[in-house]
């Protein structure tokens, strides 16, 4: 169980939008593989955001193409595990510091 409480979601112009209750880092991987569910069954979606808080603060904003890419290696990775390596969704999460971040920081968190 990840113990994340949804708070609201929507479809909306384009952009999917889920809010949950709060947010742990150790909670980020279960928010990635829910993205990419989503990912699959939103087609007209063209970017994925995930919220947290009260003040509904944005923690990930991700284009389509950022998740379609990290699937193949979800479901592999799901496949050969009893737990999530967090390299799964590297792809991911540097996607999420380069809109924070310079590339170069980006790039040294990866590494």
């Amino acid at each position: 169980m990840n113990r994340l409480v949804v708070r609201r979601w929507e479809d909306r112009r384009r952009v999917f939008t889920v809010a949950v209750d709060h947010i742990e880092v150790a909670q980020i991987g279960h928010c990635c593989q829910a993205l990419i569910h989503a990912v699959a069954r939103l087609p007209d979606a063209e970017r994925f955001v995930l919220q947290h808080g009260a003040d509904f603060a944005t923690v990930l904003d991700l284009p389509r193409e950022c998740l379609e890419v990290a699937g193949p290696v979800w479901f592999w990775a799901r496949s050969r595990f009893e737990q999530m390596p967090p390299s799964t969704f590297l792809s991911v999460l540097t996607e999420a510091r380069l809109s924070v971040e310079s590339m170069t920081q980006a790039i040294d968190a990866a590494v």
